[in-house]
């Protein structure tokens, strides 16, 4: 699963909410915790673009099956990125 590290604008603005200076209105933003993944996944930094890239991996090799399984138990840990608060920030 491909994912962006912070901050949000690492993440193109089609991709990204008006709320968070995007252009799509059909988006949300999630975020979680790297550490938080269970043990059949790990977080790898893309090599070829490390400052906007990282995919959610299997930790060893493993069926499709049980890679979408492994991914679909990290629901719980995916949380809404809420807009900054910072009465500056300009839409």
């Amino acid at each position: 699963m491909s994912v962006s590290p912070p901050p949000v604008e690492h993440l193109p603005p089609y991709r990204r909410p008006p709320e968070h200076r995007g252009t799509s209105k059909k988006l949300k933003v999630f975020e979680l915790e790297t550490d938080e993944l269970p043990e059949e996944l790990w977080a790898r930094v893309d090599p070829t673009d490390p400052e906007r890239h990282v995919l959610i991996e299997p930790a060893w090799e493993m069926s499709l099956y049980d890679y979408q399984q492994a991914l679909e138990a990290t629901r719980s840990l995916w949380r809404v990125l809420e807009p900054p608060e910072d009465p500056t920030w300009s839409l």
